[in-house]
């Protein structure tokens, strides 16, 4: 009879990351992989003895500041193990972790595509993943000739409270231009300028869009707000992590490297839910374009709905978003099969209608170009 393996997953349960990744791994189970999941609720935490007992034939270890010193025993005890942290740690184990550059990259690109000018980070300083997403999103900006800016969280601040959070970013919230797009490095930062602002009276998208990281229903549906947020490809994290940690339990060579999964995409809800563009026309522009592009619409069409002449329409639109009307329908046609073929099990022919293609065949071609991929490569990201 197969041995069904003690696996523990050590990591806070409080972030939303970890409790992700923590599904992966059970969906592995579920799959087959003979394995008992412990995580740090089945024990005292501050018995590491209880570990001893536990048998554990191997560890992942997630974000876990106050199990510091069982993972500190664990590696004593020189237990297989594999780290899908967020942080740098010096534990000398494969690391599966998400890229945080590219997280940073992908957030500039959105605001930016959406025609913002002024683009701000809000971070915490002393984590590394925070670091890493400044990093890609400042890049990013400046490549594309955009104002960034970069605002940590205080650290030890929480004199003033606005609802559930400390609200330490009061001042400087207030002091932002409007029409400012603010990214803030994960959803309970997201979730605290939000809430921030509804105490300031700062309306939101309209003085200030918002994007997090992570896609926790937690914070992006708490009360009357919906925080756009991108979504992590936890599940290939998860899925990664145990086939790499079962091999190091079964004596297997796996080197020790940083193996870095991207992210998969951005969800817009209200707190993104405009545009960065100061001129009417070209912002009536966009929001035909993103409502309509699967009922034919076209350059022609718009210039029509909106009483000007094409090249008026092309002369302003390139002003505003450095791009033509046409090249904004097939972004926002491309970017909508993409999401469809990860979040749904529609066929490829139905998806092509739907987004506005001609056929299949167009489709693959637009996918091509805008993402360097297939149908099929698509599908292999799907959330499931």
């Amino acid at each position: 009879m197969a041995v069904v393996r003690q696996i523990l997953f050590l990591g806070s349960l409080s972030i939303g990351y970890n409790r992700d990744i923590l599904r992966s791994i059970g969906a592995c189970a579920a799959q087959g992989q003979r394995m008992h999941i412990l995580f740090p609720t089945d024990y005292e935490p501050a018995n590491a003895n209880a570990l001893e007992q536990a048998d554990i034939s191997g560890v992942i270890v997630g974000a876990c500041p106050q199990f510091s010193h069982l993972l500190s025993h664990l590696m004593r005890m020189k237990k297989p193990m594999v780290d899908v942290s967020a942080e740098r740690h010096s534990l000398g184990h494969t690391r599966i972790v998400t890229d945080d550059q590219e997280v940073g990259k992908l957030a500039a690109d959105y605001f930016i595509d959406r025609g913002f000018k002024h683009l701000v980070y809000y971070g915490m300083a002393a984590r590394h993943w925070s670091a890493m997403r400044w990093r890609g999103f400042q890049q990013r900006a400046q490549d594309r000739g955009t104002s960034v800016e970069h605002f940590d969280r205080p650290t030890g601040s929480g004199n003033h409270h606005t609802g559930f959070f400390p609200c330490p970013v009061a001042d400087w919230i207030k002091s932002i231009t409007p029409l400012t797009a603010v990214f803030a490095g994960d959803d309970l930062l997201g979730a605290e300028i939000l809430e921030t602002c509804r105490k300031l009276n700062i309306s939101v998208p309209d003085q200030l869009a918002i994007l997090s990281v992570d896609n926790d229903d937690i914070y992006n549906t708490w009360r009357n707000y919906r925080l756009s947020s991108v979504v992590l490809n936890t599940m290939e994290i998860g899925r990664r992590a145990v086939d790499t940690l079962f091999r190091l339990i079964q004596g297997r060579s796996v080197p020790s490297q940083t193996i870095l999964i991207n992210p998969i995409h951005i969800v817009t809800r209200f707190s993104t839910n405009i545009f960065g563009v100061s001129d009417p026309l070209v912002r009536e522009a966009l929001e035909l374009i993103h409502s309509g592009f699967g009922k034919g619409i076209s350059v022609k069409r718009i210039a029509s709905e909106l009483a000007v002449s094409r090249p008026t329409l092309e002369r302003r639109f390139a002003l505003e978003l450095n791009r033509t009307p046409a090249a904004e329908i097939s972004r926002v046609q491309a970017a909508f099969a993409r999401r469809s073929l990860l979040d749904t099990n529609k066929s490829v022919v139905q998806i092509a209608s739907e987004a506005g293609y001609s056929s299949a065949r167009q489709l693959r071609a637009a996918l091509s170009q805008h993402f360097a991929a297939t149908p099929r490569d698509m599908r292999k990201l799907k959330v499931t």
